[in-house]
């Protein structure tokens, strides 16, 4: 069983202002313990605390040396900053828990998961992701979400060895990654392993944090229709859990476990499946789902000897709120083949 040690009160004033006292006096910590019969690390404790002070520069007969005053905050200021943060990332975590959008247009309507682009990779498939972009676009009620790792960004060794190698420019990228944001309307964007290399240089969050919701590598977020059905769709750069045999093992571990989305999404491995199940322990229909994203020639996967796949780079959640059942939403790995079906369900509103 573990032992709580329940924290000091602080001592009285007149003994904080003896052992002041003695310490103005160039009066050793031992000697003070000794002289007023208390321990020496309380002394040492009241110090760190600033119920003491800390002596520096021993007086000298001839001179007054000036006091320098610490930048620092005091224990109380830094408490309360602490406290108050707290509060600030509470709030957050409750704003983003299962956060609402509230369509304004009735009918059917899709989310098209964009996979990993590694837009500026040489293996990246401009021409398929160009292709699903202006599907999107010109498609009535079909909105993006970006899964992560929009590019490369390549960081400590991998940026000395990877780099290099490449004949797009950092610079280059980040206006290729501009061209990628603005050209489709997001319902929201996912930053994966590769954005988050920036570190503190957190370039996607400088440049779009407030114009599209963006979030570090999940989101779980409820969509309220106009008549007031809701669907639940948990999307992430990867869920937790691994398996050789199956590559949605993670997003149907935590279908399995959670039992709280209609949808889940996943992105990450370059890899894709859709798995579509009734789990009778939750009473819940949900889809489990990975997109394989638009890299299509990984050095890294040829090292490990693995195939690459030739579909799926997104994946396609069509939502009718008009059906009842597991009927309400279909999946696709095709995302022209999504676009026709959701034409076709909303030309009969």
């Amino acid at each position: 069983m573990k032992s709580y040690v329940m924290p000091r009160e602080k001592p009285k004033q007149q003994l904080l202002e003896d052992v002041t006292a003695l310490l103005e006096q160039n009066i050793s910590v031992k000697e003070i313990a000794e002289k007023l019969n208390i321990p020496k690390y309380s002394i040492y404790n009241w110090r760190s605390l600033g119920y003491v002070p800390i002596p520096y520069v021993k007086k000298n007969k001839s001179y007054e040396p000036p006091e320098i005053l610490s930048s620092e905050l005091d224990v109380e200021s830094l408490l309360d900053r602490a406290e108050k943060r707290f509060d600030r990332l509470h709030k957050k975590k409750e704003s983003i828990t299962w956060f609402p959008y509230k369509m304004k247009q009735a009918g059917p309507f899709g989310l098209c998961f964009f996979g990993d682009p590694h837009i500026g990779d040489e293996g990246c498939n401009v021409k398929l992701l160009r292709e699903h972009i202006n599907i999107v676009n010109n498609t009535d009620g079909l909105y993006g979400i970006g899964m992560g790792d929009y590019t490369n960004n390549w960081a400590g060794r991998l940026a000395q060895n990877m780099a290099p190698l490449e004949e797009t420019t950092r610079p280059q990228t980040w206006k290729l990654v501009d061209w990628f944001f603005k050209s489709v309307d997001w319902f929201l964007l996912i930053k994966g392993n590769h954005d988050v290399w920036s570190g503190n240089d957190d370039v996607l969050e400088f440049m779009y944090k407030g114009a599209v919701p963006m979030q570090d590598w999940q989101a779980r977020f409820r969509i309220v229709c106009p008549n007031k059905k809701e669907f639940k769709v948990w999307v992430a750069h990867d869920f937790h859990g691994h398996s050789i045999y199956n590559p949605l093992h993670g997003p149907m571990k935590k279908g399995k476990f959670t039992g709280q989305a209609d949808v889940y999404v996943a992105g990450h491995k370059h890899n894709w499946g859709l798995y579509h199940v009734e789990d009778a322990d939750n009473k819940k229909t949900y889809w489990a789902s990975r997109a394989r994203g638009y890299k299509y020639f990984d050095n890294y996967a040829n090292v490990l000897g693995l195939e690459e796949q030739e579909h799926g780079a997104s994946v396609v959640a069509i939502f009718d709120p008009d059906v009842e059942g597991p009927a309400s939403i279909q999946m696709f790995a095709d995302v022209k083949e999504s676009a026709e079906y959701l034409t076709w369900k909303r030309s009969k509103l």
